[in-house]
């Protein structure tokens, strides 16, 4: 358990106004040429951070998890859900993470992956969703497409959770970041696609019953780091004003 010093919201309103990312209005609605970092407060390998990022549990790894939970309160098939996975890889892309810690688990390091596939039912998904995330990581891999790693140990002191498509907030080791709106977002625009594609007919309350699930996914792996840390919701404007929510 991380016992250091619970951060105070003066304090993370000075670590996001500090490290505050305004993504250009051009990029905020194209999944696929957005960074998608999972929330981890850890920093990749490499200094490489764009104006293109966005945090999310689990990085577009994440989306393949609330969209596969999605799917399954649509009764969608085995095969048709392995019919998503090819759909999600050519919309989405892929990002993933690890971290520099030993892993029998290819993306071990990422806390929001590995707890999907330990405790699955927590997020929705059903055992046989477990080889499609793990066909969604090897065919990036086939791509020549590893896993960001992460360096360090945890040593966040709070969580964050921003609204709104204006900007982010670049990792700093010290939150754990995750842009809800994009989240859903990014969600929704993928099980459209998919039902879509897949000819399934659906009514907006479909839709919606589909992202309660991708939001009890999410809310899972956002009270287990809360648990213990102070969450804090943040407002983020396109003048780049951060507005701390009560």
């Amino acid at each position: 358990m991380n016992t250091l010093e619970k951060m105070t919201s003066t304090e993370v309103k000075k670590i996001a106004k500090d490290n505050l990312i305004i993504i250009p209005e051009k990029l905020r609605k194209d999944i696929k040429n957005l960074h998608a970092n999972c929330i981890d407060g850890r920093l990749r390998s490499a200094d490489d951070y764009t104006d293109a990022e966005i945090a999310i549990p689990g990085g577009k790894l994440g989306i393949v998890i609330a969209v596969l939970s999605a799917l399954n309160q649509f009764g969608v098939s085995e095969k048709k859900k392995q019919k998503s996975i090819i759909i999600m890889q050519e919309l989405l892309g892929f990002s993933y993470h690890t971290d520099e810690h030993q892993h029998d688990l290819v993306c071990g390091g990422c806390g929001h992956f590995k707890n999907a596939i330990t405790h699955p039912a927590e997020y929705g998904l059903q055992e046989t969703d477990l080889g499609l995330l793990h066909g969604y990581i090897h065919a990036g891999l086939s791509q020549d497409i590893q896993p960001d790693v992460l360096t360090g140990n945890h040593e966040e002191r709070a969580v964050v959770l921003i609204n709104g498509f204006s900007g982010t907030v670049r990792p700093t080791g010290e939150v754990f970041i995750c842009n809800i709106d994009y989240y859903r977002w990014a969600i929704d625009l993928t099980l459209r696609k998919i039902l879509d594609s897949l000819g399934i007919e659906y009514h907006p309350e479909d839709i919606e019953r589909g992202m309660l699930c991708a939001d009890g996914a999410l809310q899972t792996t956002v009270n287990a780091l809360a648990a213990h840390l102070p969450l804090y919701v943040f407002d983020v404007y396109p003048s780049g004003e951060i507005i701390i929510q009560d």
